[in-house]
């Protein structure tokens, strides 16, 4: 129950995020003060979650993965290899994995690398921003119509993220302000 935005610019990614906490049916406002998306410091990742409080902070705070080493490095091969490794094993080493048969399963983030904006699914699988946007989370779908909308506005990156989370709470109960947006580049 949630929505994560993320917009691809020249520049690098915005991920934007709600702040609701949702136990069953029940709206935890108490719970809002942790944001669902991070960057890392001194690297050009950025990240926002769905899930499971518990599986956002093993990303966030016990995630160790080196960045891209060149600009002209394969950021899908770095996404599939290096960040989906450290990831598998932050989790499984947190407690968090939830292993199905043979299958791993865990929770859906947008990850943002230099200027690439990645889907990272239930099951690991990775797919980049073919439009240079995307969304997940229980707004999701509202988020990307807004997005889509969006595009031929000129409305800054901030203002499209913005737009697009309050189209999600405005549609649906599992999302809430405040907002976080945070960037991958620049202050």
């Amino acid at each position: 129950m949630t929505c994560v935005v993320g917009l691809e610019t020249k520049e690098g990614v915005l991920i934007g995020a709600d702040a609701a906490a949702v136990n069953q049916a029940t709206l935890e406002l108490d719970r809002v003060v942790a944001p669902k998306v991070w960057r890392y410091e001194d690297e050009p990742i950025i990240v926002g979650y769905t899930a499971s409080f518990r599986f956002g902070q093993i990303l966030q705070y016990h995630l160790e993965v080196s960045q891209p080493t060149t600009e002209k490095e394969d950021l899908m091969a770095w996404v599939v290899t290096d960040f989906i490794g450290a990831a598998r094993q932050a989790l499984r080493q947190g407690g968090w994995l939830k292993i199905e048969g043979d299958r791993e399963q865990t929770g859906e983030m947008l990850v943002g690398v230099r200027q690439c904006l990645f889907y990272v699914g239930c099951e690991w699988e990775v797919v980049r921003a073919s439009r240079g946007y995307n969304a997940v989370g229980c707004g999701g779908d509202y988020a990307k119509g807004s997005l889509y909308a969006t595009i031929a506005n000129g409305y800054p990156p901030e203002k499209r993220i913005r737009e697009a989370l309050c189209s999600a709470a405005e549609h649906s109960a599992g999302v809430v302000p405040p907002f976080t947006t945070l960037r991958n580049f620049g202050q």
